[in-house]
């Protein structure tokens, strides 16, 4: 009983959630078996985490027949069933009460039917007036406009009026709005997931929609404006304006999202930031900790109640590099417990070995590095770029090779990332591995490797690579 889908479904209730839904399972208009709603009373014994073993099956066929001396699983199973329908009708019937507006135009398609002019309006009215003062100017914003307006053009269609009316071009100039914003949205998403890994989306109209708002820009509209200017950081990332311009529309427009979709937003604008670090344009580092900064005061950058690892990441990796160590340490102390469970100890000792690197104490890091576990790519191939540079740094010959070895095999057999996120990692540990192998006083060859890496660009680590030929030559 404990692995089925009813309970990891009742887990994820609230006390609050748990009350209601027995309030509803036992209201007689949405369920008249009394044994569903015993069955619902004797699980809820073990709420909120449902994990005791106690709740069996067969304890729950007895609470529910207690004078019965027999056994049917059977009626345990139909129970199930018919209380996980109920849950579910619950959660639906929550998310309608949550959504006013979505409830009022169900409404306003019934009175349309029905021909009903006076309820009609009473029921468009207010919603009208909740769309005038919107929470968020989001996609869904210029949805519920669209819906409204063509729920208007219906009712207005059904009075055989011969006049002008505009809610037929209100309906399709915010379909036109609603359209736009998501299809731009998921093309930002789709161009993000093609950079990290490979993968076979196909992009359809995006160079007819961008030609389009080229001639017909839309800046007042803030998600458009806003996905627009991030497509265009993504396809044409030389172009610096671009993000110029998106870090001015989030400061005008951020607030007007829910903080889910903000913390995308801003994060899209990290990725530019880290891009451009990448490619040796170090003043990027200030631009990063400029957005992390507002994202963090505004609590944009979290997941719910949590901080995403990459996010704790990226922000220790901008502290240290910008040498505010006593900042970062006390963001890695004072925000490991914002992680999620299953990632907070892995990601603070990874981290917190960042840090000690970057200070010089190799060999803290090296312990905290051995502790560190990931199934996570994109952390794993970080630990082992970070293990492979503190054996640099203690001379650690033997793991150095073995690890170069076998680091190079990971990337080459890795079929989820893409061949530029393979070429900079590897592009690093040729380089690492040719700088091991100069001694000081080979100028000439330190030199040439100089270059060597200065030309690549695509290198992780190119700033550490140049420093460590530096302290060669010297």
């Amino acid at each position: 009983m404990k692995s089925s889908k009813l309970i990891s479904i009742l887990q994820h209730f609230s006390k609050r959630q748990l009350k209601r839904l027995g309030d509803f399972v036992a209201s007689p208009y949405f369920n008249k078996k009394e044994e569903v709603t015993a069955f619902y009373r004797y699980i809820l014994q073990y709420a909120p985490d449902f994990e005791s073993n106690k709740m069996t099956k067969t304890r729950a066929y007895r609470y529910v027949y207690p004078s019965q001396k027999g056994y049917e699983e059977k009626l345990v199973g139909y129970w199930m069933s018919d209380l996980l329908k109920l849950a579910e009708d619950f959660l639906a019937q929550e998310q309608l009460q949550q959504n006013p507006i979505q409830k009022g135009i169900y409404l306003l398609e019934i009175y349309n039917n029905w021909q009903l002019e006076k309820p009609f309006q009473s029921t468009i009215r207010p919603l009208r007036k909740q769309q005038s003062k919107p929470k968020h100017y989001d996609h869904q914003y210029y949805y519920n406009e669209f819906l409204l307006h063509a729920h208007e053009n219906v009712y207005f269609d059904r009075q055989k009026k011969h006049i002008y009316d505009n809610s037929l071009q209100k309906a399709i100039d915010n379909l036109d709005l609603y359209y736009l914003s998501e299809k731009l949205r998921y093309c930002c998403e789709i161009l993000n997931r093609q950079n990290v890994m490979v993968s076979n989306y196909e992009l359809r109209l995006m160079n007819e929609i961008l030609d389009y708002l080229k001639h017909h820009p839309h800046d007042d509209v803030p998600p458009i404006a806003i996905y627009t200017a991030i497509l265009r950081c993504l396809l044409e990332k030389e172009n610096e304006q671009h993000f110029k311009h998106l870090k001015e529309l989030l400061k005008k427009y951020a607030h007007f999202f829910s903080k889910q979709e903000a913390r995308d937003m801003y994060l899209y604008g990290v990725n530019y930031c880290i891009g451009k670090i990448r490619m040796g344009k170090e003043n990027y580092r200030a631009e990063v900790f400029d957005v992390y900064r507002e994202a963090l005061e505004k609590e944009t950058i979290f997941e719910g109640k949590h901080l995403s690892p990459w996010s704790f990441m990226n922000i220790v990796d901008v502290g240290v590099s910008t040498k505010e160590f006593e900042w970062t340490q006390n963001f890695i102390e004072g925000y490991k417990d914002r992680l999620a469970p299953n990632f907070r100890q892995n990601a603070y000792s990874y981290n917190l070995a960042y840090l000690y690197f970057h200070q010089n104490e190799f060999e803290n890091a090296l312990g905290l590095l051995h502790e560190v576990t990931f199934d996570d790519i994109g952390y794993s191939i970080k630990s082992r770029t970070l293990l492979l540079r503190v054996y640099y740094e203690l001379d650690e010959i033997d793991s150095f090779y073995s690890l170069i070895d076998s680091f190079k095999i990971y990337l080459k057999r890795n079929n989820l990332l893409s061949e530029n996120r393979k070429k900079i990692y590897l592009n690093f540990i040729k380089f690492i591995a040719r700088l091991s192998r100069l001694p000081k006083g080979q100028n000439s060859r330190l030199l040439k490797l100089k270059k060597q890496i200065e030309a690549a660009r695509n290198t992780a680590n190119m700033k550490w690579l140049l420093q460590k030929v530096e302290e060669k030559l010297k």
